[in-house]
């Protein structure tokens, strides 16, 4: 990051003056120059967890295959368009084209999660059991197989559902 890169250089010349900034007068414009690099390098970090956040949504939860519903998964896209466009303003030339794409490609990107709910619907009719137990069924499939959660809910699976159960 640019605004770090600028402390560093200014912390190193109020630690290591030399020609015009060894004058203390002088050196007092490098200490204003470094409040201001230190406060543009603290927003610029913030924005940068900020931007970690929404991806780790934006992968985790809205685009990935084990998720909330459709309807969800939209109020969440939504809502992270939007943070992306109030956070636009601090690094616009790489936040806006990410945000249009989101933007733009929203229904495409969702397309596939109708499609499952459908298949998990057919299923949930065909075994004549609850939509919910065929999402837990599946959202099972996610955690990993050395996971103690992942057996535990497959035990509590299958003693509910018996010979329905296909793990």
């Amino acid at each position: 990051m640019d605004a770090l890169k600028i402390v560093d250089e200014l912390q190193y010349k109020i630690k290591n003056p030399r020609g015009r900034w060894k004058d203390e007068d002088k050196r007092l414009v490098l200490y204003q120059n470094l409040l201001r690099a230190e406060e543009t390098a603290d927003k610029a970090l913030s924005c940068a967890d900020d931007l970690r956040i929404l991806y780790g949504w934006l992968k985790n939860d809205i685009l990935s295959l084990f998720g909330p519903s459709y309807a969800d998964r939209q109020e969440l896209l939504k809502f992270l368009i939007e943070q992306l466009l109030l956070r636009e303003v601090l690094c616009k030339h790489k936040i806006e084209p990410v945000r249009k794409y989101l933007e733009n490609h929203s229904d495409n990107l969702l397309e596939f999660v109708p499609i499952m709910e459908m298949y998990f619907n057919e299923i949930a009719r065909e075994y004549e059991v609850p939509l919910s137990e065929v999402l837990s069924i599946y959202h099972l499939k996610s955690l990993p197989l050395s996971s103690k959660r992942r057996w535990q809910k497959h035990v509590n699976l299958r003693e509910r559902l018996g010979e329905k159960f296909y793990g």
